[in-house]
């Protein structure tokens, strides 16, 4: 039996377009498809190139869909963490300057206590 799910293909070697992606259950029932497809052809003789060509073709369409989702995700995930990164920054920025106003404070009390106590 011929499955549709063992033909080999490189997945570097053609650009799919974005209309030929579909979802995952979508894909089930073109797999289903095929297989019947490709097991008639090849029960009554007619399996050639062109029909094997064409198959590798759509495989291949679908089997970049998930490098392409993964590398979305990571992409959005860089940005998440940039901007992250940015506004703990800040934030950092801004306790430093609070804990620094607050130091001055203290020392200005502790001097003014020093000062009174000479006196």
């Amino acid at each position: 039996m011929v499955l549709f799910a063992e033909l080999q293909f490189n997945l570097e070697e053609e650009n799919i377009l974005d209309e030929l992606l579909m979802s995952g259950k979508q894909l089930k029932i073109l797999n289903s498809k095929m297989n019947y497809i490709l097991q008639f052809l090849v029960d009554i003789g007619c399996m050639n190139s062109v029909s094997i060509v064409e198959v590798k073709y759509l495989l291949k369409s679908q089997e970049s869909r998930p490098k392409i989702f993964i590398e979305n995700v990571d992409k959005r995930h860089e940005e998440r963490m940039a901007t992250q990164s940015i506004n703990f920054d800040h934030e950092i920025s801004k306790l430093f300057h609070v804990a620094k106003e607050h130091h001055e404070l203290f020392m200005k009390q502790v001097s003014d206590m020093k000062a009174s106590l000479e006196l």
